[in-house]
């Protein structure tokens, strides 16, 4: 584990969503239809969303194509903050679903790609 001192431990009440709404600290959501995201997450990621919730309905299990990785799913609302969050994992998470972030995660992933290798 990568800090030292307790685990923490999910709080069943707010979640982050809705402390992002109360305190309207989700910008760019315009659209607040609740969709449910498909991940696949390994290392810190992966010890991260065992031990934090992400919504009430969230679901942390094995992965069983990679035993290194966990599935997780859980209902929360797409926002740029969300979009940055996802990103901020780099390698250690993979977006499953929905397909249009898949996508949109991918696509900004390849990117970085791109202009980390770049000519000078």
């Amino acid at each position: 584990m990568a800090l030292e001192g307790e685990a923490a431990c999910p709080l069943p009440e707010p979640t982050l969503e809705e402390l992002a709404l109360k305190y309207r600290i989700a910008e760019f959501t315009y659209d607040t239809t609740p969709v449910r995201i498909e991940l696949r997450v390994w290392g810190y990621a992966r010890d991260f969303l065992e031990e934090n919730t992400l919504s009430a309905d969230q679901c942390f299990g094995p992965d069983p194509e990679d035993s290194d990785a966990a599935l997780v799913t859980a209902t929360v609302i797409q926002s740029g903050t969300r979009y940055r969050w996802l990103l901020g994992f780099g390698d250690k998470l993979e977006v499953l679903a929905p397909p249009d972030l898949r996508a949109a995660v991918a696509w900004q992933a390849r990117a970085i790609a791109l202009i980390r290798h770049a000519p000078a």
